[in-house]
């Protein structure tokens, strides 16, 4: 990750700073045009805030995604792996804690750094316990989308390609999730709808508390459904994985 750590450093933050100069010239002409204070409860400086943490939980959620499980099917790397004395998955697994705690470190400076030169928007307080909630759950949301971005990966030992499958998962990741917008602005009916899905709990939920919109018992009730999805989406990792195994055979392309 640090072999060329300028580059790295470099392709962080100026990918958070896109993302944040966007949602601030579109909101702030949003608010402009319909004369509002306030869009479903949120002042223009707490949506700017809100997509400030949606940037840097959402890289600590989605981790790294680049189709190395694929990748090592499609190319017979596998092989390699499946002699050591640890399961595939574990390996893996190693990448994406480590990718997710360097993430962590660069979320603490980019925050400190926003904080310190722009100040905290009016209406936020900071509290090291909203910051706490928020990213513990965020690393609970990052195992949830591990196991489902992985089982998805191993459809590669059945089709030619998975990239197709990948993307349309990533946007409805992004889009149910509340990472492009807020769950806030969406109908009653379809918000109520989503909230049967896990994808709030991987980014809303997350934000809310990072905003101090939450509350433990949330936090509570928020971590506990992310498990509930946990339980059987590794399940259906695992016999993917079973099921795929038998079929790789590591010819390459």
């Amino acid at each position: 990750m640090f072999s060329y750590r300028i580059d790295f450093w470099v392709q962080f933050f100026v990918s958070i700073a896109v993302e944040i100069a966007i949602a601030y010239f579109l909101w702030s002409s949003i608010y402009s045009t319909e004369g509002a204070s306030r869009i479903s409860g949120y002042s223009l400086s707490m949506m700017i805030l809100y997509y400030v943490f949606a940037a840097f939980g959402g890289r600590l959620v989605r981790g790294n995604e680049r189709m190395i499980i694929a990748t090592d099917i499609y190319d017979g790397g596998l092989t390699k792996y499946l002699l050591y004395p640890v399961r595939y998955v574990y390996v893996i697994g190693a990448f994406a804690l480590a990718f997710d705690t360097v993430t962590l470190l660069q979320m603490a400076i980019g925050l400190s750094t926003m904080f310190a030169v722009f100040g905290l928007p009016a209406g936020f307080e900071f509290h090291w316990m909203n910051m706490l909630m928020g990213t513990t759950a965020c690393f609970m949301a990052s195992i949830l989308y591990f196991i489902i971005y992985v089982a998805l990966d191993f459809v590669a030992f059945w089709v030619d390609t998975v990239w197709g499958l990948s993307m349309m998962f990533r946007f409805s990741i992004q889009f149910l999730s509340g990472f492009f917008l807020p769950l806030e602005l969406f109908p009653k009916p379809l918000q109520r709808a989503i909230y049967y899905t896990p994808f709030p709990y991987i980014g809303a939920e997350p934000i809310k508390m990072f905003l101090g919109r939450s509350s433990w018992p949330q936090w509570v009730h928020a971590n506990m459904m992310v498990m509930l999805w946990i339980i059987p989406m590794a399940g259906l990792m695992q016999l993917l994985w079973w099921r795929g195994v038998k079929n790789y055979s590591g010819v390459g392309i």
